[in-house]
């Protein structure tokens, strides 16, 4: 059994040109927020991708709960609300995982979940 390279992550192209044309942008991380969330705190290495397993050239976190609703509650960004996510990835847990979630929580009966994630 092959495993996926280590070194890139997925096709990126249609990620790529979706920035470009400023389609599906995310609030961003600071850059030190954003460094903890991607680097091992022991080896001081980039972490894989939580979810593929790759590393992209590029180092890409997501926010758990949105920015905004995050900064609103808490006061600041923080390394607790990140996830490293290439950038695809990142993308489907954008675009697929959030509102699966919250359709689930929700019915399970959880209140007050991250408008975000409807």
């Amino acid at each position: 059994m092959s495993k996926r390279p280590q070194n890139v992550c997925h096709d990126t192209l249609p990620w790529l040109i979706s920035v470009s044309l400023g389609l599906n942008i995310h609030m961003a991380f600071n850059a030190g927020v954003k460094k903890l969330i991607v680097t091992d705190p022991k080896t001081k290495q980039r972490l894989p991708c939580v979810m593929c397993g790759g590393i992209y050239p590029i180092a890409d976190a997501v926010h758990i709960i949105d920015e905004k609703e995050w900064v609103r509650q808490i006061g600041h960004d923080s390394k607790k609300n990140g996830i490293p996510l290439c950038p695809n990835c990142h993308r489907v847990f954008d675009e697929i995982l959030r509102p699966y979630l919250y359709r689930a929580l929700e019915a399970f009966g959880s209140r007050d979940l991250p408008q975000s994630w409807r």
